[in-house]
């Protein structure tokens, strides 16, 4: 009664197309969204009469939806499950799920029909039952979606409902034989007062009606699988406190990009995790690591700016940063300042369309993990790390990069920019340090910002080489040739005689029966080198990128290669 009566007072906010059993869409009433607003609730006619049992039918209604509640997936997860008794939890709670579902049902009908006899519609009112006595309903048996069966069958095909398929409830004529003799009855009965009242014939339709559209529970189980997966994975980070409720809580608390092995090791001493897993990928035995990859990658953001943002992206950051740093001083008390609202980030301002998915257009960083990519293979941090924690975790990815023994970074500069990346995130954490830590600890991790890159501030000049780095995978030679004087090009020459140099080691390898590749490393090209030591990288690269040489290995061990032919018979 009261739905119609809404449906008379608030404003609409439109109709949502459904699809039928046949793929054509419609809109129908009952996908009507109402404006709802308090003022005009309190002016709902409310009726005394009945009210007894009226909140009787209404308690008991809500005492069914706690216990349904309490049989979804999240639910069952939150409770002290075992690896072992997973799967029939889910499957039972599954089943009880449905059964309170249409416990719930019948519960609102009784709870309908009794209202229409309070507010005089029914006189005299039918027969209802009480709460102890009331026999489950399945959505779809209703009196009144049975007449609604029987009339779409009729109708043509352009005007059939899609409320069923919507819906997913069973599409009956007729009342199912499995229900009571009595139950049938009272059904029968409100069938056919129903078909004689025009006034419970508007009320006892579609429009007014409960919809009773339940989630799809495997589905269900799938999000709160992985939603427990990624608290389980957090709270590996998250420092244990009187609330942590694992063993291993707080076990990867320190601040610092861990590897991914290093994060599984932990995370799969609790047996549960892999059971978990296998709900989440409908599979037995999914890989771990895999899995802890998948759910790292899907909820955290690289460590600084210039893997996040695009360009325009990185724009609309400084114009928030400016604005933030007026609110600062409009804080200290400093007034007549003229603060402009900075522009929402659109989906094209993030470099990955998921990084908008997280954060959204006013940028909150709502991921739970860091994802250091600068790190060759990509360690991870958390989130939840803020001020020193994050300063410090930054520092001890530049530290694993800079001391990297397979592959040892120089201090970046505009010919060798591979080193900027590990800096930046550094660089960022710096104004949250100064502005939430004490002076001392700023001034340490300035001091090893300073000394990493060799400069005073960031940005600066090598950014600009290093975002090309990013982008090509290669060093740019133009870019080198402004360094220490070295020449703008490479010359013939120069790539003869380093080709020459190369071919000579080559020869030291050389194969008596098949075609081999051979060469030195730079420190052994160096040595035979006659021209400027500086410009050799230069040339060097300069060969690999036109493919007259070959690297292999990293660090000190890389080597350049060139196919040498053998020696004649």
């Amino acid at each position: 009664c009261l739905e119609f009566w809404f449906k008379q007072v608030y404003q609409t906010k439109g109709t949502r197309r459904q699809q039928r059993e046949d793929g054509s869409t419609v809109a129908e009433s009952w996908t009507e969204r109402l404006q709802r607003d308090s003022t005009k609730l309190q002016r709902a006619p409310i009726t005394t009469r009945d009210r007894q049992p009226r909140i009787a039918l209404a308690a008991a209604l809500d005492a069914t939806a706690t216990t349904r509640a309490a049989n979804l997936p999240a639910a069952i997860l939150a409770t002290d499950f075992t690896a072992a008794n997973l799967t029939t939890l889910l499957a039972t709670a599954r089943e009880h799920y449905r059964s309170l579902t249409h416990q719930m049902v019948a519960l609102q009908e009784e709870l309908d029909w009794l209202t229409y006899g309070s507010y005089g519609l029914i006189d005299p009112p039918l027969p209802t039952v009480a709460p102890p006595a009331i026999e489950p309903l399945a959505p779809g048996h209703r009196p009144f979606e049975i007449l609604a069966a029987r009339a779409d069958q009729e109708a043509d095909d352009d005007e059939k409902s899609a409320w069923w398929s919507r819906h997913g409830h069973d599409k009956v004529t007729e009342i199912p034989d499995h229900y009571s003799e009595s139950h049938r009855e009272r059904l029968q009965a409100r069938i056919d007062a129903i078909e004689a009242d025009p006034r419970l014939q508007l009320l006892e339709t579609f429009a007014f009606k409960r919809r009773w559209q339940t989630p799809d529970l495997l589905v269900e189980a799938k999000k709160a699988s992985e939603s427990w997966l990624l608290d389980r994975l957090e709270d590996l980070f998250a420092p244990r406190s009187d609330q942590s409720r694992h063993s291993d809580s707080g076990t990867l608390a320190d601040p610092r990009p861990y590897r991914l092995e290093e994060i599984v090791a932990v995370w799969s001493r609790d047996p549960r995790v892999q059971a978990v897993i296998d709900i989440w990928q409908a599979t037995t035995g999914y890989d771990l690591t895999l899995a802890a990859e998948k759910l790292l990658r899907s909820q955290a953001l690289a460590d600084h700016d210039y893997r996040i943002y695009a360009d325009e992206g990185i724009r609309k950051r400084a114009q928030w940063r400016a604005t933030w740093a007026l609110q600062d001083r409009e804080d200290r008390g400093e007034t007549g300042l003229e603060i402009e609202v900075p522009p929402p980030y659109a989906k094209t301002d993030f470099q990955k369309p998921s990084y908008y998915d997280l954060r959204g257009k006013l940028d909150v960083p709502r991921e739970r993990f860091i994802a250091f990519d600068d790190m060759i293979p990509t360690r991870w941090g958390w989130n939840g790390w803020r001020d020193l924690n994050r300063g410090l975790a930054q520092a001890a990815a530049y530290d694993l990069a800079a001391t990297d023994p397979s592959d040892p970074l120089p201090t970046p500069t505009v010919a060798d920019p591979r080193r900027c990346g590990p800096t930046l995130g550094l660089w960022q954490s710096l104004d949250d340090v100064r502005r939430w830590s004490d002076a001392s600890h700023h001034a340490e991790l300035r001091d090893l910002a300073e000394a990493a890159c060799g400069r005073a501030a960031c940005p600066c000049d090598v950014l600009p080489a290093w975002q090309n780095y990013k982008k090509t995978g290669r060093l740019s030679i133009e870019a080198a040739a402004g360094q220490g004087g070295v020449t703008q090009s490479v010359s013939l020459d120069e790539r003869a005689q380093a080709l020459d140099i190369v071919r000579s080691l080559a020869e030291k390898v050389r194969d008596l029966y098949e075609v081999r590749e051979g060469g030195g490393t730079q420190a052994e090209i160096a040595a035979r080198w006659p021209r400027s030591q500086a410009k050799l990288p230069v040339v060097l690269d300069d060969l690999v990128a036109s493919g007259d040489l070959r690297l292999d290995g990293r660090g000190g061990k890389k080597r350049y290669l060139i196919r040498v032919q053998p020696l004649a018979n």
